[in-house]
Protein backbone atom coordinates (compact mmCIF):
# COMPACT_ATOMS: atom_id res chain seq x y z
CA UNK A 1 0.00 0.00 0.00
CA UNK A 2 1.32 3.62 -0.56
CA UNK A 3 2.00 5.82 1.73
CA UNK A 4 2.60 9.55 1.53
CA UNK A 5 6.00 10.61 3.63
CA UNK A 6 6.12 14.03 2.02
CA UNK A 7 4.55 15.95 -0.39
CA UNK A 8 6.58 19.05 -2.65
CA UNK A 9 4.55 21.58 -4.79
CA UNK A 10 6.45 24.01 -6.62
CA UNK A 11 6.01 27.47 -5.51
CA UNK A 12 3.43 25.69 -3.37
CA UNK A 13 3.52 23.92 0.29
CA UNK A 14 5.69 21.24 1.49
CA UNK A 15 4.35 18.69 3.47
CA UNK A 16 5.55 16.06 6.05
CA UNK A 17 3.49 12.76 7.07
CA UNK A 18 3.89 10.46 9.73
CA UNK A 19 2.21 6.86 9.00
CA UNK A 20 0.38 8.72 6.38
CA UNK A 21 -0.78 11.40 8.04
CA UNK A 22 0.32 14.85 7.07
CA UNK A 23 1.98 16.69 10.54
CA UNK A 24 3.43 19.73 9.11
CA UNK A 25 2.52 21.95 6.07
CA UNK A 26 4.48 25.36 4.59
CA UNK A 27 2.00 27.69 3.65
CA UNK A 28 2.52 31.48 2.47
CA UNK A 29 2.73 32.84 5.88
CA UNK A 30 4.15 29.86 7.80
CA UNK A 31 3.88 26.43 8.82
CA UNK A 32 1.28 24.06 10.34
CA UNK A 33 2.11 21.85 12.56
CA UNK A 34 -0.47 18.99 14.03
CA UNK A 35 0.39 17.59 16.94
CA UNK A 36 3.16 18.27 19.60
CA UNK A 37 6.35 20.08 19.40
CA UNK A 38 9.20 18.62 20.89
CA UNK A 39 12.72 20.44 20.81
CA UNK A 40 15.94 19.21 22.12
CA UNK A 41 17.91 22.04 21.41
CA UNK A 42 17.24 26.39 22.30
CA UNK A 43 14.27 28.32 20.66
CA UNK A 44 16.52 31.80 20.15
CA UNK A 45 12.62 33.44 19.17
CA UNK A 46 9.74 31.82 19.61
CA UNK A 47 5.54 33.05 18.09
CA UNK A 48 2.33 31.17 19.17
CA UNK A 49 -0.53 32.62 16.82
CA UNK A 50 -4.03 32.59 18.14
CA UNK A 51 -5.22 32.36 15.06
CA UNK A 52 -6.42 35.27 14.44
CA UNK A 53 -4.39 38.57 12.97
CA UNK A 54 -1.70 38.91 15.51
CA UNK A 55 0.50 36.67 17.55
CA UNK A 56 -0.68 35.77 20.90
CA UNK A 57 2.65 34.66 22.93
CA UNK A 58 6.25 35.57 21.68
CA UNK A 59 9.41 34.35 24.00
CA UNK A 60 12.28 36.74 22.43
CA UNK A 61 15.90 35.71 22.94
CA UNK A 62 15.98 37.44 26.42
CA UNK A 63 14.11 35.36 27.72
CA UNK A 64 10.85 37.69 28.29
CA UNK A 65 7.29 36.32 27.89
CA UNK A 66 5.24 39.03 25.90
CA UNK A 67 0.98 37.81 26.16
CA UNK A 68 -0.98 39.54 23.52
CA UNK A 69 1.92 41.40 21.81
CA UNK A 70 2.78 44.89 23.44
CA UNK A 71 5.87 44.33 25.35
CA UNK A 72 6.57 47.26 27.76
CA UNK A 73 9.57 45.88 30.01
CA UNK A 74 11.68 42.80 30.66
CA UNK A 75 9.52 39.54 32.40
CA UNK A 76 6.05 38.87 31.44
CA UNK A 77 3.73 41.64 29.50
CA UNK A 78 -0.29 41.01 29.70
CA UNK A 79 -1.36 43.84 27.68
CA UNK A 80 -3.48 44.53 23.98
CA UNK A 81 -3.82 48.00 24.76
CA UNK A 82 -7.89 47.26 24.72
CA UNK A 83 -10.79 47.25 26.55
CA UNK A 84 -10.02 43.75 27.92
CA UNK A 85 -9.18 41.78 31.12
CA UNK A 86 -6.31 39.31 30.97
CA UNK A 87 -6.39 36.43 33.57
CA UNK A 88 -3.67 34.38 35.06
CA UNK A 89 -5.10 31.25 36.76
CA UNK A 90 -3.05 29.21 38.74
CA UNK A 91 -4.88 25.73 39.41
CA UNK A 92 -4.19 22.63 41.70
CA UNK A 93 -6.07 19.99 43.48
CA UNK A 94 -4.53 19.89 47.14
CA UNK A 95 -6.18 17.64 49.86
CA UNK A 96 -5.47 19.92 52.54
CA UNK A 97 -6.55 23.53 53.78
CA UNK A 98 -4.51 26.48 54.25
CA UNK A 99 -1.82 24.26 50.86
CA UNK A 100 -0.69 27.09 48.43
CA UNK A 101 -2.44 26.82 44.79
CA UNK A 102 0.09 28.84 43.53
CA UNK A 103 2.73 31.08 44.33
CA UNK A 104 3.93 34.25 43.05
CA UNK A 105 7.55 35.46 44.58
CA UNK A 106 10.57 37.78 44.28
CA UNK A 107 14.10 36.79 44.40
CA UNK A 108 17.17 38.91 45.06
CA UNK A 109 20.26 37.90 43.59
CA UNK A 110 18.83 34.17 43.72
CA UNK A 111 17.01 34.59 47.53
CA UNK A 112 13.64 34.87 47.82
CA UNK A 113 12.34 37.56 49.76
CA UNK A 114 8.50 38.54 49.17
CA UNK A 115 5.92 35.91 48.21
CA UNK A 116 2.18 35.98 47.60
CA UNK A 117 0.46 32.48 48.11
CA UNK A 118 -2.88 32.35 46.71
CA UNK A 119 -4.41 29.29 49.01
CA UNK A 120 -7.28 26.65 49.15
CA UNK A 121 -9.25 27.70 51.99
CA UNK A 122 -10.87 25.52 54.77
CA UNK A 123 -13.54 23.57 53.39
CA UNK A 124 -12.06 20.53 52.13
CA UNK A 125 -15.24 18.93 51.02
CA UNK A 126 -16.04 21.53 48.22
CA UNK A 127 -13.04 23.29 47.70
CA UNK A 128 -14.69 26.24 46.81
CA UNK A 129 -12.83 28.85 48.93
CA UNK A 130 -9.70 30.70 49.42
CA UNK A 131 -6.96 32.80 50.96
CA UNK A 132 -4.11 34.97 50.56
CA UNK A 133 -0.93 35.15 52.48
CA UNK A 134 1.16 37.92 52.06
CA UNK A 135 5.22 37.12 52.48
CA UNK A 136 8.28 38.91 53.09
CA UNK A 137 11.69 37.66 54.70
CA UNK A 138 14.17 39.76 56.86
CA UNK A 139 16.91 37.37 56.72
CA UNK A 140 16.30 34.74 53.99
CA UNK A 141 13.60 33.10 54.82
CA UNK A 142 9.73 34.20 54.41
CA UNK A 143 7.08 34.64 57.26
CA UNK A 144 3.47 35.49 57.10
CA UNK A 145 3.02 39.31 57.30
CA UNK A 146 -0.81 39.32 56.59
CA UNK A 147 -3.36 37.08 55.69
CA UNK A 148 -6.91 37.72 54.11
CA UNK A 149 -9.33 34.43 55.22
CA UNK A 150 -12.12 32.90 53.16
CA UNK A 151 -14.61 34.70 54.65
CA UNK A 152 -12.83 38.38 54.73
CA UNK A 153 -11.45 38.21 57.79
CA UNK A 154 -7.54 40.12 58.01
CA UNK A 155 -4.51 39.34 60.41
CA UNK A 156 -1.89 41.79 60.59
CA UNK A 157 1.48 39.16 61.70
CA UNK A 158 3.95 40.42 64.39
CA UNK A 159 7.69 40.72 63.45
CA UNK A 160 8.18 36.65 63.42
CA UNK A 161 5.16 35.84 61.29
CA UNK A 162 3.65 33.53 63.31
CA UNK A 163 1.00 35.57 65.66
CA UNK A 164 -2.13 37.78 64.26
CA UNK A 165 -1.26 41.35 66.63
CA UNK A 166 -4.02 42.97 64.53
CA UNK A 167 -7.16 41.04 63.22
CA UNK A 168 -9.78 42.53 61.16
CA UNK A 169 -13.25 40.37 61.95
CA UNK A 170 -14.74 40.82 58.66
CA UNK A 171 -18.43 39.16 60.05
CA UNK A 172 -18.94 41.60 63.28
CA UNK A 173 -16.63 44.36 61.37
CA UNK A 174 -14.45 44.53 64.26
CA UNK A 175 -10.53 45.35 64.67
CA UNK A 176 -8.47 44.29 67.45
CA UNK A 177 -5.36 45.07 68.64
CA UNK A 178 -3.56 42.58 70.40
CA UNK A 179 -6.43 40.41 69.91
CA UNK A 180 -7.84 37.97 67.69
CA UNK A 181 -11.67 38.11 69.23
CA UNK A 182 -12.62 41.45 69.17
CA UNK A 183 -15.47 42.55 71.03
CA UNK A 184 -16.10 45.93 70.06
CA UNK A 185 -15.47 47.76 67.09
CA UNK A 186 -12.30 48.89 68.59
CA UNK A 187 -10.57 46.15 70.93
CA UNK A 188 -7.17 47.33 72.19
CA UNK A 189 -5.71 44.69 74.35
CA UNK A 190 -2.21 44.60 76.64
CA UNK A 191 -1.73 47.71 75.26
CA UNK A 192 -2.31 51.77 75.93
CA UNK A 193 -3.30 53.53 72.96
CA UNK A 194 -1.89 57.06 72.44
CA UNK A 195 -3.51 59.86 70.51
CA UNK A 196 -0.86 62.78 69.96
CA UNK A 197 -1.05 66.21 68.03
CA UNK A 198 2.15 67.95 66.57
CA UNK A 199 0.27 70.82 64.46
CA UNK A 200 -1.60 73.05 65.85
CA UNK A 201 -5.39 70.98 66.55
CA UNK A 202 -6.34 69.82 69.69
CA UNK A 203 -6.01 66.03 70.17
CA UNK A 204 -9.68 64.96 70.75
CA UNK A 205 -11.69 61.87 71.47
CA UNK A 206 -15.47 62.60 70.19
CA UNK A 207 -18.64 60.33 71.86
CA UNK A 208 -22.07 61.44 69.88
CA UNK A 209 -25.31 60.01 69.23
CA UNK A 210 -28.09 61.39 66.24
CA UNK A 211 -28.61 64.24 68.29
CA UNK A 212 -25.75 64.99 70.68
CA UNK A 213 -21.98 64.86 70.66
CA UNK A 214 -18.89 65.41 74.10
CA UNK A 215 -15.58 65.82 73.25
CA UNK A 216 -12.60 65.09 75.91
CA UNK A 217 -9.80 67.37 74.63
CA UNK A 218 -6.28 69.13 75.30
CA UNK A 219 -6.96 72.54 74.55
CA UNK A 220 -3.34 73.07 72.28
CA UNK A 221 -4.55 77.15 72.26
CA UNK A 222 -4.91 77.97 76.18
CA UNK A 223 -2.24 75.87 77.82
CA UNK A 224 -2.45 72.11 77.11
CA UNK A 225 -5.83 72.03 79.30
CA UNK A 226 -7.59 69.03 79.58
CA UNK A 227 -11.41 69.99 78.83
CA UNK A 228 -14.79 68.18 78.55
CA UNK A 229 -16.77 69.53 76.03
CA UNK A 230 -20.52 69.76 75.27
CA UNK A 231 -19.97 69.85 71.51
CA UNK A 232 -23.22 70.10 70.46
CA UNK A 233 -24.31 73.24 73.06
CA UNK A 234 -20.61 74.56 72.82
CA UNK A 235 -19.91 74.48 76.35
CA UNK A 236 -17.23 73.54 78.41
CA UNK A 237 -18.23 71.60 81.37
CA UNK A 238 -15.08 70.86 83.17
CA UNK A 239 -10.99 72.05 82.82
CA UNK A 240 -7.98 70.59 84.50
CA UNK A 241 -4.96 72.45 83.97
CA UNK A 242 -1.38 71.44 84.87
CA UNK A 243 -1.16 73.12 87.77
CA UNK A 244 -4.09 70.11 89.46
CA UNK A 245 -6.94 72.73 89.53
CA UNK A 246 -10.14 71.56 88.13
CA UNK A 247 -12.80 73.93 87.54
CA UNK A 248 -16.26 73.47 86.57
CA UNK A 249 -18.00 76.11 84.54
CA UNK A 250 -14.66 77.56 84.40
CA UNK A 251 -12.36 77.52 81.85
CA UNK A 252 -9.52 79.20 84.30
CA UNK A 253 -9.50 77.45 87.98
CA UNK A 254 -7.27 79.26 90.23
CA UNK A 255 -8.20 76.27 93.07
CA UNK A 256 -8.17 72.86 93.42
CA UNK A 257 -11.76 73.12 92.55
CA UNK A 258 -13.18 76.29 90.84
CA UNK A 259 -17.05 75.74 90.82
CA UNK A 260 -18.67 78.75 89.04
CA UNK A 261 -21.88 79.33 88.88
CA UNK A 262 -23.60 81.28 86.56
CA UNK A 263 -23.28 80.49 82.36
CA UNK A 264 -20.36 78.36 81.39
CA UNK A 265 -17.10 79.29 80.15
CA UNK A 266 -16.16 78.21 76.33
Amino acid sequence: TAESMARFVKDGAVELYHNNSKKLETTSTGATVTGNITASGNLTSLGIDDNASSTAITIDSSQNVDVAGLLTSDGLTMNTGANSTHTLEFGANRTSDSQALGIIRGSWNGTVVSQINLSAGNDTTNKDNGQIFFRTAEAGSTTNRLQIAENGDISFYEDTGSTPKMFWDASTERLGIGTTSPTEKLHVENGDVLIKETGSSDPLIKFATTSQEWIFRIDNSDSDKFQMRDATGANTIFTANTSGNLGIGTTSPDAKLDVATGSSGA
